[in-house]
């Protein structure tokens, strides 16, 4: 079931979790708690919080879109990147990204703020090589990497 994804849910998801790191915070470890706040908000209210896209990466989901923003990629339309610079901004080394504004509160719903104070609370303070191994744990992970693994179906000659 395809959802709309939201470039302003999404820089404010990212803001959210720097601001609750200090400031800082390492991308991999964002983008897993994305996934983990999505994955919340779609369970209980039936949609995600950013409505992005999900590959599966070697190091478990990623919100393709959230990552886009995280790294101001050539991705982006001029909104998006003009949005998200207001409040983020990548470091150089790529591995983490800056809040650099206050989160926009009312870009997010009651239940989306629900969803990410759920992701903080439950796996803020783990590592973002450990939440990566916990993806691969889940049961939407595992179904996603069987089927990429299987080989196409050919009919009999």
């Amino acid at each position: 079931m395809p959802f709309s994804f939201s470039h302003r849910k999404a820089t404010q998801a990212l803001n959210f979790f720097a601001r609750k790191a200090g400031g800082r915070i390492n991308k991999m470890k964002a983008l897993k708690l994305v996934y983990f706040a999505d994955r919340y908000h779609l369970r209980k209210y039936g949609r995600p919080v950013v409505g992005d896209e999900y590959l599966a990466m070697n190091y478990g989901p990623v919100a393709s879109g959230t990552k886009d923003l995280a790294e101001m990629s050539d991705f982006l339309g001029e909104e998006e990147e003009r949005y998200a610079k207001r409040f983020i901004r990548p470091a150089e080394s790529a591995i983490t990204y800056s809040s650099i504004h206050n989160v926009d509160e009312k870009v997010l719903s009651e239940s989306d703020r629900e969803a990410l104070e759920f992701a903080w609370g439950r796996f803020g303070r783990t590592a973002e090589f450990a939440l990566s191994k916990l993806t691969h744990r889940y049961p939407d992970w595992k179904n996603t990497r069987q089927r990429l693994h299987q080989k196409p179906f050919r009919e009999p000659q």
